[in-house]
């Protein structure tokens, strides 16, 4: 499995409330920070924390949602699946 390959990091929060629930180093290369969310329902808040990290960080990073809902899809820049597409092979996450 892809994530059983990365190193995690420590959780950040910024001071104007932006936060990410896991910042992964893929070997030294790329950051992956990864957004968890329980709802089924997409929407541009859920993934506002991701697109401040990746502004912040200026670059080489990968931003993922995984929420509860069906749809696996881009919004707003970011990869959004849904957990359920976690279990398949070849998920592209």
């Amino acid at each position: 499995m892809y994530l059983a390959k990365l190193r995690f990091l420590p959780p950040i929060a910024s001071a104007h409330g932006h936060e990410i629930d896991f910042i992964c180093e893929d070997k030294g290369r790329d950051l992956l920070a990864l957004e968890v969310k329980a709802g089924q329902t997409y929407s541009s808040d859920l993934v506002a924390g991701l697109q401040y990290f990746e502004t912040v960080a200026g670059g080489g990073v990968r931003t993922r949602l995984v929420y509860g809902g069906k749809e696996s899809q881009k919004r707003n820049g970011v990869e959004v699946f849904s957990w359920r597409k976690l279990l398949e092979k070849d998920t592209g996450f």
